[in-house]
Parts: structure tokens; C-alpha cells; sequence
């Protein structure tokens, strides 16, 4: 029963995982109305065409190519568009940011709340040696139970999404 409910958090979570994905590449938008020569932002139909106009002899491929030297004879420099990627420029929603947060979050949330949870169970116990805590676990401490873990489990998940969240609001 454990593992039925442990494979469904964990197809949800890769769900949510996926969804956050698709939704921020989605989210990044192109521009392909302006024409530009840039040749990192060049679609693949405009490089063929450079491909084929350099296939034909070299005069008419001097002709086509801008020339580099000024009327004075002095050569100026080439002017350099390098593709830019901003923050602002993207769509994603806040649900979206929180989401990816929160599942960044998720492994520290899940350690600390088994380091608090093991320290917790061996004040409850009278620091008893059989509970002794993460790093002083032996072979013979005393296990969590399937209550224990799925409360683990929810206080992790529950953490990560409010850290998401602050996350999210603090950006």
C-alpha cells in the first residue's frame, strides 16, 4: 500500500515537474518578423539560402556581401548583435515560478525535516540510544514508521511550496 502511494506522489511530482517545463520553454518568445544577419538567430530556411547564394561564383558572392572598408580607404569595425535572453522577456506565470521553486527546494526541506523529526522522536523517547538521531543511527535504532515517514513526507512537500512561494514573491 506504501508503494502504490509512493508511486503516485512520484508520477505527480514528475507531472508538475514536466508541465513547469514545457510551460517555461513555451514561454520564451521569438521575434521572426524582424529580419536580422545575425548568424545565431538565423532560421534554418535563411541559412540554406546563404548556402545556395554561395554556391554561385565569386563575383556575384562579392556583390551580395557588405563591403568592410569606407570611402577613405580605412577599414570600420563589423557590428556585433549577439542574442540576448532577459527574465522580463519571458511569459512565465508566478504558479509556474512557485512550482519550480518548490521542487528545487524539496530535497533540503525533506533533509531537515528528517534531521528535525529524528531529533524530536529521541527527546520523545527519553534519549534513548535505540533512536538516537541521523548521525548516530546504528544498525539496531529504530526505524520509521509508515505514519512517521508520510508525515515526513507532507511536511517536506508542504515547506518547499511555501518556500516556493516566498521565493516567488521575493523576486
Amino acid at each position: 500500500m506504501f508503494r502504490a502511494y509512493a508511486k503516485l506522489l512520484f508520477l505527480s511530482l514528475l507531472f508538475a515537474f514536466t508541465l513547469g517545463a514545457a510551460s517555461t520553454v513555451s514561454a520564451q518568445e521569438t521575434n521572426p518578423a524582424t529580419p536580422t544577419n545575425d548568424p545565431f538567430t538565423q532560421t534554418a530556411a535563411d541559412q540554406n539560402s546563404q548556402v545556395s547564394q554561395n554556391s554561385e561564383p565569386d563575383s556575384t558572392v562579392a556583390q551580395n556581401q557588405p563591403s568592410s572598408t569606407a570611402e577613405n580607404g580605412t577599414q570600420k569595425a563589423t557590428e556585433v548583435n549577439l542574442p540576448s535572453f532577459s527574465y522580463s522577456d519571458t511569459k512565465e506565470t508566478m504558479f509556474v515560478r512557485s512550482l519550480v521553486l518548490s521542487i528545487g527546494f524539496f530535497p533540503f526541506t525533506y533533509f531537515y525535516t528528517g534531521f528535525i523529526l529524528d531529533i524530536s522522536r529521541f527527546a520523545a523517547h527519553n534519549f534513548s540510544t535505540s533512536y538516537a538521531p541521523w548521525p548516530f543511527k546504528s544498525q539496531y535504532s529504530v526505524a520509521f514508521t509508515d505514519s512517521e515517514m508520510w508525515i515526513k513526507l507532507g511536511i517536506a512537500s508542504v515547506t518547499s511550496l511555501i518556500f516556493g512561494f516566498l521565493g516567488t514573491m521575493i523576486q
